[in-house]
């Protein structure tokens, strides 16, 4: 078979099983630009199945650019509160602004205009230009480089500027054979579930044009570069409460956390000093000596490459402390209504069933 009839088989192949096998998502049912947007964002580093109640959600209290444009910050940051990565809601919300100040109801219909608006890259760009407005673009994400490499044998790194080139090059040759609109999503949606990285290989319509498959290789490509390595961060948590009060900070511009509120906690080095002396240290550095403290179940939080272990303290007082700024203290009640670290949301989740189950 020549090599321009292989390509044609396996866009066949693809938009058959694309079109018996394709997720029922919200983001396909009523298809804007703005919703693509919106869905490409949400599920960059996150699952589908978490990203679907928040993205029916936002699209309820932001249903277009203009909405999102006219929100306020924090309303924005309280709709993505327990997806993480806030950056990309800030980004989002950025990019709204940008796009309305212009006068601009819908997103660009070309990759140079789209490259322009905050927190769109390459792959969103390609993403909105092939779901929402059905052109030919490519959109390289980890499920595309996944299938692509494996149909074609690609043994160089994912990294590297070659290999992307060759994915790129490679990916392209099938939409010059597509006769329909949507490969570039069928490749992105097989890569998800059948080409995944324990591939399903026994259920593939592709096996016989796939040279990975052939050639046994399927399970060691990708090949990836040895990732960084992940930074361990242990870190005292104490909840400060008293008279219907609690202590949070609200992390500044520029901080890890921008715009999102946490418990003030405290980074300490397991092997010199532990968990026991960071919280006597603190417990004297705050003249709480004689205060009971509770200690609550420890929270595992990661970001980008850090591990992070918050080790929750509870302190109930008469008083809050001098050391502690006034601007600092907030009404329980009034929590709710603010937006915390994914880490830090799971502390407050703990002390609100304990003050919940104490109060009863």
């Amino acid at each position: 078979m020549s090599q321009l009839s292989n390509l044609k088989n396996i866009t066949l192949n693809l938009s058959s099983w694309f079109s018996l096998n394709k997720r029922d998502l919200p983001w396909r049912h009523q298809i804007s630009s703005y919703g693509v947007w919106v869905s490409e964002v949400m599920l960059q580093q996150t699952q589908v199945v978490a990203v679907v109640p928040y993205f029916k959600r936002w699209m309820e209290q932001f249903s277009d650019i203009e909405a999102l444009a006219l929100a306020n910050s924090a309303h924005v940051l309280k709709m993505w509160e327990g997806l993480g990565y806030y950056s990309r809601a800030r980004r989002l919300h950025q990019g709204a602004k940008d796009l309305y100040s212009r006068g601009l109801k819908d997103l660009p219909r070309t990759r140079e205009e789209l490259l322009k608006i905050s927190g769109i890259g390459e792959y969103t760009a390609g993403a909105i230009l092939c779901f929402a407005w059905k052109k030919r673009e490519l959109a390289i994400d980890g499920n595309v480089a996944r299938v692509i490499t494996r149909l074609f044998d690609i043994e160089t790194a994912l990294e590297l500027k070659k290999t992307k080139l060759r994915i790129k090059d490679r990916m392209q040759s099938l939409l010059n054979e597509d006769d329909k609109s949507n490969l570039m999503e069928s490749v992105i949606e097989f890569g998800a579930l059948v080409c995944k990285k324990q591939p399903l290989c026994s259920q593939c319509p592709l096996k016989s044009a796939c040279l990975a498959y052939k050639e046994g290789k399927a399970l060691t490509l990708p090949v990836k570069q040895p990732r960084r390595k992940t930074v361990h961060l242990h870190r005292l948590a104490p909840i400060l409460i008293s008279n219907g009060e609690i202590v949070l900070e609200k992390r500044g511009e520029g901080e890890v956390m921008e715009g999102l509120y946490e418990f003030p906690y405290h980074t300490f080095c397991e092997k010199k000093e532990g968990l026991k002396v960071a919280l006597e240290d603190f417990i004297r550095k705050n003249q709480l000596e004689g205060v009971k403290v509770r200690k609550l179940e420890v929270i595992c939080h990661y970001f980008t490459r850090y591990k992070v272990m918050l080790y929750p303290a509870l302190f109930f007082l008469e008083k809050f402390p001098p050391s502690v700024q006034r601007s600092s203290f907030y009404p329980l009640s009034k929590i709710k209504e603010f937006t915390l670290s994914s880490g830090h949301k799971k502390i407050w989740d703990e002390v609100r069933l304990l003050l919940k189950k104490e109060s009863l």
